[in-house]
């Protein structure tokens, strides 16, 4: 993850990987995270109202196939669930235009703390 880029965390839970990628892309950047359970969505909107979260981040009751998104906002996708991901999401967020013009990285944010294990997909 780079400073300024947009980061959406499919299945984002109470919101953790998407505070630790919010520190990563900075004030410039934003991190968005995305789960269709309502109690997940209101621990993590609860978290960040805390002064000390990262002001940079956002969360939205949303499923997969409907993206609160607008076209070619995304720069990255990252999720814990990366088992989950597949390249058939990767290619449902392409054609609906939800990524940005450049490749695009579905990340594996834990293990950027740690080590750095990237899948690029080209658009």
């Amino acid at each position: 993850l780079r400073p300024g880029e947009v980061v959406v965390d499919l299945g984002c839970g109470g919101g953790l990987d998407v505070f630790l990628a919010a520190m990563k892309v900075g004030p410039t950047g934003r991190a968005i995270g995305i789960d269709m359970t309502p109690e997940m969505i209101d621990r993590a909107t609860r978290a960040a109202s805390d002064p000390k979260s990262p002001r940079n981040v956002e969360f939205h009751l949303a499923t997969i196939d409907r993206l609160p998104l607008a076209p070619g906002s995304v720069d990255v996708v990252i999720s814990v669930k990366f088992d989950r991901i597949s390249r058939s999401v990767i290619d449902l967020l392409q054609f609906r235009n939800f990524l940005s013009e450049h490749n695009v990285e579905l990340v594996s944010i834990r293990e950027q703390f740690d080590t750095s294990t990237v899948l690029e997909s080209s658009r």
